[in-house]
């Protein structure tokens, strides 16, 4: 759990501060390594942050883990109408991924 909540906070301070580069608007997506340690019901608690970015990295991450993520489908459905378009991008986007890994789940049998 520990590690949990270093990761997400390492994620979204490192996206919010931009890793000491100059900020282009542009979001970098951080690489997800170990999707074991990643709590789904804090992840989506983030979605709601008052800074974009973090609403974006939390976004990105929970469309990384799939269908397993499926229950952030009505926060990230919430999240296509923020006001910040790379916010709307990013939670259409993990809704997408979401989407699209519980179908190919379905479709192995």
């Amino acid at each position: 759990m520990k590690q949990l909540m270093v990761l997400v906070m390492f994620v979204g301070l490192s996206v919010v501060a931009g890793c000491g580069e100059e900020d282009s608007g542009e979001v970098k997506q951080p690489t997800i390594r170990d999707k074991s340690n990643i709590d789904v019901s804090r992840t989506i608690n983030l979605l709601s942050h008052r800074e974009p970015r973090v609403r974006i990295s939390n976004a990105f991450i929970l469309g990384e883990l799939g269908a397993e993520a499926s229950s952030a489908i009505p926060a990230l459905e919430k999240l296509t109408n923020d006001p910040d378009p790379r916010v709307q991008q990013a939670a259409t986007d993990a809704i997408a991924k979401i989407q699209g890994a519980g179908e190919e789940e379905e479709g192995e049998y």
